[in-house]
C-alpha cells in the first residue's frame, strides 16, 4: 500500500520587512530545500507574478497578510485568471504568510511500495535488474514495476503458481478488461518478451498481448498564413511583447520546445556564428541550430531594449518584478494568447509551443526535407518520434504500402492456440 512521509520545516528567522522580492527568492529556496518538484515551482513563480501585479496595480509597497488576503478576493472574483490556479494563489499567500510569521512549513512526500515480495519475486527482481540497466528515469522504471506488480498479482489471483506454466488462453483472460492505464499493457508485453528471453516461459507470448487501444489524432498545425497572423498579432512598441516576439521565433523558425526557451540562457548563444548550442531538457542531447537574421534580429531588439536587467544568465524573464525566468506553463499561454488574439479558429487542435514545433516539421517535410534533416532539426536521438509528422506525409506514405504477410513461424502457432481458446 502506499504511504506518506511527512517533512516539516520551520520557517526561521521571520522577514518581517515585507519586500515582495526577497520573500519570492526566500520562499523558492525553500521548496528546492523540501524538494519541490520544477513544474510545482514554476506555478508558485506565475502567481506569484499575479500577486506582484496586484500590488503595482493597488500602489501596495510591502506584502502583508492583509495584501494577501485583498489578492486573494480579487483572485477569485476574476474571470482572465484560471479559477484551477485558486488553490494555488491560496497556497502561495499561506508559504508567504509562514515567511513573515517564521511558521512550520509542512510537505507531505508520497513514496509507493513495491509487490516484489508477494508475487513471482525472483522474476520481477530479474526483470527490475533488466531495467535498471538500460539507464532510463528512475520514475519510468517505477511506473513499469508497478504496472507488473498489478499484472502478476492477477494472475496469481486467477491461480496461477508458476509462469512457467502461463498459457496463452488465462494471458488474454487477464488482459481482455474495457479499460487500461496509460502505459499498462506496452509495460507487459515487455515483461513478457524478457520471460521468454530469459527462459522463465516456453513461449513468447508478447507476440498475442493485446496492444494499447488508443487514438492518435493527427498532430495540431496551422499553415504559413496563420502562422504570419500570430506574428503580426504581436505588439512590438511593448517590453512584453518583444519577449514575446522572440519567443514565438524560436518556436517557429527552429523547432525549440518550450523547455529548451525558457531554459535558454545568453552562453548557449554564438552571436559571431549564429548558432544556439543547447542540452536539451527533454532528452539530455547536444543540439547546435542556426538562426537567421529574423531570429537574431528579434533576440537583440528584446534583450537590448526589453529585457530587465537583473544579472540573470537566462534569456526570457517575467514582464514584471521579481523577474525570474519564464516558465513552461508561461510559453504555452504565450502562444494561446496570440493565436486568439490573431483570430485564428483552432477546430480542435491545440494551441501551444508544441503546436507550432509541429507546424515547423510540417512545413520542412511540404517543402521537401528528407526526414533525416527533420529529425536532425527538431532534436531527436532517433527515428521514434518521427511517425507524428510522417503521417502528415500522405503521398509518401501511399508509396509505402505493401501487402499484409501470412503468419508463420511461432506466432502462428501462437495464434492457433489462441483460436482454441
Amino acid at each position: 500500500m502506499p504511504y506518506y512521509h511527512e517533512e516539516v520545516l520551520i520557517m526561521k528567522h521571520p522577514d518581517r520587512s515585507g519586500n515582495l522580492e526577497q520573500l519570492g527568492l526566500r520562499l523558492e529556496k525553500r521548496l528546492k530545500e523540501l524538494r519541490y518538484s520544477p513544474d510545482t515551482i514554476d506555478n508558485y513563480r506565475r502567481v506569484f507574478e499575479w500577486l506582484a501585479e496586484f500590488m503595482a496595480d493597488n500602489d501596495i509597497a510591502e506584502y502583508s497578510p492583509s495584501a494577501g488576503k485583498l489578492f486573494l478576493e480579487q483572485y477569485s472574483c476574476e474571470l482572465k485568471r484560471p479559477l484551477v490556479y485558486f488553490r494555488n494563489a491560496r497556497v502561495l499567500v499561506a508559504r508567504l504568510n509562514g515567511l513573515l510569521e517564521g511558521s512550520q512549513h509542512r510537505v507531505k512526500h508520497y513514496c509507493s511500495t513495491t509487490n516484489y515480495d508477494r508475487y513471482f519475486p525472483l522474476e520481477q527482481q530479474s526483470f527490475a535488474k533488466m531495467l535498471k540497466g538500460k539507464g532510463n528515469k528512475p520514475s519510468t522504471d517505477k511506473q513499469k514495476l508497478r504496472y507488473i506488480g498489478i499484472f502478476l498479482e492477477k494472475l496469481s489471483v486467477s491461480g496461477l503458481e508458476s509462469l512457467d506454466d502461463l498459457d496463452a488462453g488465462l494471458l488474454i483472460k487477464v488482459l481482455t478488461e474495457p479499460y487500461h492505464p496509460s502505459g499498462y499493457l506496452p509495460a507487459v508485453k515487455t515483461f513478457l518478451a524478457f520471460l521468454y528471453d530469459e527462459r522463465y516461459i516456453k513461449k513468447n507470448l508478447s507476440l498475442i498481448a493485446p496492444k494499447q487501444n488508443r487514438k492518435r489524432p493527427l498532430p495540431s498545425v496551422y499553415s504559413s498564413e496563420e502562422i504570419d497572423r500570430i506574428l503580426k498579432a504581436v505588439e512590438l512598441d511593448k517590453a512584453a511583447g518583444k519577449r514575446d516576439y522572440a519567443v514565438l521565433m524560436l518556436v517557429i523558425r527552429l523547432g525549440l520546445r518550450s523547455s529548451d526557451i525558457t531554459n535558454l540562457s545568453f552562453s548557449n548563444i554564438d552571436w559571431q556564428h549564429r548558432l544556439i548550442d543547447i542540452i536539451q531538457v527533454k532528452t539530455g542531447s547536444p543540439l547546435t541550430l542556426p538562426f537567421d537574421n529574423d531570429v537574431d534580429a528579434a533576440l537583440k531588439d528584446y534583450i537590448n531594449s526589453a529585457r530587465p536587467d537583473t544579472g540573470s544568465d537566462k534569456v526570457f524573464l517575467a514582464a514584471v518584478a521579481p523577474f525570474f525566468p519564464i516558465s513552461r506553463n508561461a510559453t504555452y499561454q504565450l502562444v494561446d494568447k496570440y493565436i486568439s488574439i490573431a483570430g485564428i479558429e483552432k477546430a480542435g487542435r491545440k494551441s501551444g509551443p508544441h503546436a507550432l514545433r509541429m507546424s515547423f516539421a510540417t512545413a520542412l517535410v511540404n517543402g521537401g526535407a528528407p526526414y533525416t534533416v527533420v529529425t536532425k532539426a527538431l532534436g531527436h536521438d532517433g527515428f521514434s518520434s518521427i511517425g507524428s509528422y510522417v503521417r502528415l506525409d500522405v503521398p509518401m506514405l501511399r508509396q509505402c504500402a505493401i501487402e499484409v504477410p501470412r503468419p508463420t513461424g511461432a506466432f502462428a502457432e501462437l495464434l492457433h492456440d489462441f483460436r482454441e481458446v
